[in-house]
């Protein structure tokens, strides 16, 4: 479905392509530079810090 969605904004004119580039490029660097960082931080630490964030995110929704 979400293809169909694309190809309808894309038809209609309601994609802001510089925007798109962008956000694209964005992206991309973002996915890259994550990488790199992660190798250097200990897998301990990634693991914990996913941990911490969910746990917080969780209790906000829950309880904010």
């Amino acid at each position: 479905m979400q293809g169909l969605a694309v190809i309808v904004f894309i038809v209609s004119g309601a994609v802001d392509w510089p925007s798109v580039f962008v956000v694209a490029c964005a992206s991309i660097a973002g996915g890259w530079a994550s990488v790199r960082i992660g190798k250097l931080i200990p897998q301990q630490a990634i693991r914990w810090g996913v941990i911490v964030t969910g746990l917080v995110l969780s209790s906000s929704y829950a309880f904010g």
